[in-house]
């Protein structure tokens, strides 16, 4: 039998405990509502009853709407929990939302809609529908500018800032904010408010921009302006839906505003930007799950980090896990290369301190968890070591081999290398099942995201120990790797730019394939990407690579050409492009460069605009991911969006590759690939998992 979501309490004053159980989350599924609404109406009708509390627990109140059934079920969940937020409102006794640990979206939308709100401090509160593709559904446009104004209320929606329930502009909206449990705290005011002679009001009798109705319309006015100067996209649509509603708030009764927010979420919901960022947000947090972890096992605790290299990886490997409060021993053999890395570290931090981010207390903290050291044994002290030196696989396993002989039992060795096999450096060891890669997808202090990589011989409760280090401790978004050999990013990378390549070839110029892209949503085209990586650096990458399959080696003999000819990119000033004041510009040159002593390629198809360009090579890259799922490089499709989200910049609102290729139709992807197979098979030939879903009328999307 099923355990319920929602258990009852009647206390002897006659207040009733009404409280949320569905952890982790207490996420507002239709299960969870129809048990808080059946226990609501019970609590309404008991005469006994003189007030309610609605309470989570120490942990969470709720999260809010669950994203899986909105994409199953569409707006009806976000339909039924404004049906509850309205018996809440309409309530004859007095209802009181007892607030800990998280209170967002929806379920901060049920906390409005309560007579009064109680929270534990430090309480996070917020509306971050926003960032998933959403915007307030069940009465939050209507109920907060009534209780703050409209320009907080614009604020709180647009930003979608989760924040204290102690910091203004969220602490005028808790009734009283304490220090101990918030749930007795509501029983006590629920007592006060149950007194005969006690006045309540609901968020909906009040008057949206009562004392200056002047302000709240300049308000309105001015976020509309604001919003018009910035390129359009799906985070300016809902914005701007956001604004009309609390433009509704103003002038429309309540019942026509509510009406008025459930259509324009509808509409929201409806878009292909919402769906994109709805499944970026379940992307990272189905990462999370990974079947080959055993179930039993608990991940030990790292309390120490050892970190090998004096470069700016290693540095901001090292700077994380301080931000994180976690003790680092970093390592350089050379002294002074040590007190160098101690310089930029302690300089990076009264950078932040300058800039009223870190307060001189926490950077003496984290400089305190620091410590630089040129003698290997002090590793010892670790449970986890991360290696950033030189991409190099000789000197890796060097390193690797070192490590082997100071790091005490059961720690973890992880590399950071982007193209080396983990099993080659876990050969230079005696315990290759503690050995995996652990890749930071950008700047290692700012990535949100980092690959968990396991090697042909990694035991999976390594991969589970640094996940959950990566996941709990430094607060990121971590993905489990099965490509054994650098981020599952690469190979897809890597298609791209092969097809790109062989677009030139067939007329296309460097500047027309990077626009479709652009207007795709990538933030940089593919050439342009290579300039600014140095073409040097992605030639060397592809000669390392060049022995595995999913590396088309197309591209090469045009990389030698460029480079030879001094054009490495942008530092250069010259590459695909050239390179002016940081931005680059066509150029003719590169053209007879890279076609030097071939054949030249005639005009483009005139027809072939930006968006079949941008389909093709979308085709291209889910074609590669599906080919990752297929020998294992990736767990499940989300995975790869995620991964290419948060790392190569592949447009959020689209979702990623995969979910992108869905969108567009995998039919379409099936042709678009067999219209140019011949042409190179290696990468145009559809995977077999296409054909397979078309015939079968299988998602990508449910391959969870």
């Amino acid at each position: 039998m099923a355990r319920s979501a929602v258990s009852n309490t009647v206390m002897a004053d006659g207040v009733a405990i009404i409280r949320l159980s569905r952890p982790p989350r207490n996420a507002l599924t239709e299960t969870v509502l129809t048990e808080l609404s059946a226990a609501m109406c019970d609590a309404l009708a008991e005469e006994a009853i003189r007030a309610v509390v609605l309470s989570g627990d120490a942990r969470v109140f709720s999260t809010g709407l669950d994203l899986e059934e909105i994409r199953e079920f569409g707006s009806a969940p976000a339909t039924q929990a404004g049906v509850l937020c309205d018996m809440v409102e309409h309530a004859d006794k007095p209802v009181i939302a007892a607030l800990s640990g998280h209170a967002t979206g929806a379920g901060m939308e049920l906390a409005l809609a309560a007579h009064a709100r109680v929270a534990r401090r430090g309480t996070r509160a917020g509306f971050p529908e926003i960032a998933r593709g959403l915007m307030p559904s069940c009465g939050g446009t209507q109920r907060l500018p009534r209780l703050v104004g409209a320009q907080v209320a614009l604020d709180l929606l647009i930003a979608g800032r989760v924040m204290a329930v102690q910091e203004p502009p969220m602490s005028a909206l808790m009734t009283r904010i304490i220090d101990a449990d918030a749930e007795k705290a509501a029983v006590s005011l629920a007592g006060e408010m149950a007194q005969p002679d006690a006045l309540w009001l609901s968020a909906r009798t009040r008057v949206p921009g009562e004392d200056d109705p002047g302000a709240y319309a300049r308000a309105v006015a001015g976020r509309h302006a604001a919003l018009s100067d910035i390129p359009p996209g799906p985070w300016r649509m809902i914005a701007e839906q956001i604004v009309r509603c609390v433009e509704a708030a103003q002038l429309l009764p309540f019942e026509a505003g509510l009406e008025f927010e459930r259509s324009a979420f509808e509409q929201v919901l409806e878009t292909e930007g919402s769906a994109g960022l709805r499944h970026a947000y379940l992307a990272e947090r189905r990462a999370a799950r990974m079947p080959g972890a055993p179930a039993s096992a608990r991940a030990p605790r790292i309390e120490t980090v050892g970190v090998v290299g004096g470069g700016p990886t290693a540095t901001g490997v090292a700077m994380s896990c301080l931000d994180a409060g976690v003790r680092v021993v970093h390592f350089d053999r050379v002294a002074s290369a040590v007190e160098n890395i101690r310089g930029r570290i302690s300089s990076a931090y009264d950078a932040s301190m300058s800039e009223g981010r870190l307060s001189a207390e926490a950077r003496a903290k984290r400089l305190e968890l620091w410590t630089g050291t040129a003698h290997l044994p002090d590793l010892g002290r670790a449970q986890l070591i991360i290696e950033a030196v030189a991409d190099n696989l000789e000197t890796k396993k060097r390193v690797f081999g070192a490590l082997d002989h100071v790091a005490q039992d059961g720690a973890i060795l992880a590399s950071q290398s982007m193209v080396h096999p983990i099993a080659a450096l876990a050969s230079s060891t005696s315990r290759p099942g503690d050995v995996a890669g652990l890749f930071f997808h950008g700047p290692a202090l700012h990535a949100r995201l980092a690959e968990v990589i396991a090697g042909a011989g990694t035991e999976e409760s390594a991969i589970a120990a640094l996940s959950a280090f990566v996941r709990g401790r430094l607060g990121r978004v971590a993905v489990r790797s099965g490509t054994g050999c650098g981020p599952m990013s690469e190979p897809i990378l890597a298609a791209l730019r092969a097809a790109a390549w062989h677009m030139l070839q067939q007329g296309f110029a460097p500047e027309q394939v990077d626009e479709a892209l652009r207007k795709g949503g990538m933030t940089n085209g593919v050439f342009e990407a290579m300039d600014r990586i140095g073409l040097d650096v992605v030639l060397n990458r592809l000669m390392v690579q060049m022995d595995r399959p999913e590396f088309p080696g197309i591209l090469r003999p045009c990389l030698e050409r460029l480079t030879a000819a001094g054009r490495t990119g942008a530092r250069a000033g010259v590459g695909f492009y050239r390179w002016s004041k940081g931005q680059p510009w066509a150029d003719p040159v590169a053209i007879d460069v890279m076609f030097d002593g071939v054949d030249r390629p005639g005009q483009a198809n005139p027809q072939s605009d930006s968006a079949r360009i941008w389909l093709r090579l979308l085709a291209v890259m889910a074609n590669a991911g599906a080919r990752l799922l297929r020998d294992a490089g990736a767990q499940r499709p989300s995975d790869i969006d995620a991964v290419m989200v948060d790392g190569p910049g592949f447009p959020r609102w689209r979702g990623g590759p995969m979910h992108a290729a869905e969108r567009a139709d995998l039919v379409q992807i099936n042709k678009v690939l067999n219209q140019h197979a011949e042409e190179m098979p290696a990468l145009y030939a559809p995977d077999p998992l296409f054909a397979e879903l078309i015939k079968t009328g299988g998602r990508l999307s449910v391959m969870v």
